[in-house]
């Protein structure tokens, strides 16, 4: 599996270095309310790429939050469980 997540790392990064080598020398204009800014397209792109991966990132933060604290609790219950059965045979046999 290690080498298949390697194989698209590799296969991402070639396009994404084959799409800024096509795109190296055009630029965007961006007009805002106040002014406008050129920018290269592959800044762009990266830009956009990296917002992206932040805002996702963030959304997933509280589900992944709230599935931790649900494991904790749930391993505690457990432990909980195993020490009041095992106190529980202990005290049948003894």
């Amino acid at each position: 599996m290690r080498v298949l997540k390697l194989i698209v790392l590799i296969f991402v990064a070639l396009a994404a270095i084959s799409f800024a080598s096509i795109n190296a020398e055009g630029s965007v204009l961006i007009n805002y309310y106040v002014g406008s800014i050129q920018v290269p397209v592959v800044i762009l792109v990266l830009a956009t790429f990296l917002l992206g991966v932040v805002f996702g990132g963030l959304l997933m933060l509280g589900p992944y939050l709230a599935a931790s604290h649900h494991y904790r609790k749930e391993k505690r219950e457990h432990i909980r469980d195993v020490n009041q059965l095992s106190s529980a045979k202990q005290a049948r046999l003894g």
